[in-house]
């Protein structure tokens, strides 16, 4: 059984228009050591690892599918949405027993947006500012750069936290984000995500295309009984 879910997954964002794609992207995580050295994460946060598909056509219709919560035990479930402003729903597709949890979208979410039309992420110019007692925050423009076959803009972002500022630590720890954005498309295509102290973290764009996909990807599957959602909902999955 899954936990309760549904509720969690609707969002205030607007959909995305006019920028047609589909793409895998690749999450992985690794645990910097002491000693500097580096080997797989532990704990809980090793679900971190995971690939993640997206479809979305000229109308803003999104399908996501990525690893369940469940993945180490289920390894064959996946989390499947669809996410429709055109008809005004979410669909969550439970692929074992053949249904679609159905839920409307806010009524108050904004109107959707070209996706060329979002304000670029990369600053005009490098900037450094006091964020906090010992702590500095530099922001490089990066780029443009064209990755993955598509022209993107970066920005490096540089936390400086002075001794005993936050860290505990008796000598300065710098972490660093950088974030690579296609702005024709409106989305991220990488990231990488650098703390000294505990984890790197990157997400990498794969077969990335600017074709329309599928249109039956962005429907519920022929056959699937469409169940109307409320409220949190789980989901029976037989081992």
């Amino acid at each position: 059984m899954l936990p309760p879910m549904g509720l969690k997954m609707l969002t205030s964002e607007p959909s995305r228009t006019g920028a047609p794609y589909s793409a895998r992207e690749v999450s992985t995580s690794v645990q910097i050591n002491p000693d500097g050295t580096k080997g797989p994460v532990s704990g809980p946060t090793r679900y971190i690892d995971q690939e993640t598909v997206t479809y979305r056509d000229s109308l803003g219709r999104v399908r996501n599918e990525r690893p369940g919560i469940a993945a180490m035990q289920l390894p064959f479930f996946k989390i499947i949405t669809i996410e429709d402003p055109v008809a005004g729903y979410l669909y969550f597709l439970d692929t074992t027993n053949h249904v679609a949890h159905r839920m409307a979208l806010p009524a108050d979410r904004p109107a959707p947006v070209a996706a060329a039309d979002e304000i670029p992420m990369a600053p005009a110019h490098n900037t450094t500012e006091t964020v906090g007692p010992g702590i500095t925050r530099t922001v490089e423009a990066l780029g443009p750069a064209e990755l993955f076959g598509v022209a993107t803009i970066g920005r490096r972002t540089t936390t400086t936290y002075g001794p005993d500022s936050q860290t505990g630590k008796d000598h300065p720890v710098t972490t660093t984000m950088e974030i690579w954005r296609a702005p024709a498309l409106g989305i991220i295509v990488s990231t990488r995500n650098i703390n000294p102290a505990s984890v790197e973290s990157t997400t990498t764009t794969t077969e990335l295309k600017t074709t329309e996909p599928d249109p039956a990807l962005l429907q519920p599957p022929p056959g699937y009984k469409i169940e109307d959602e409320s409220s949190p909902f789980t989901i029976q999955i037989p081992r």
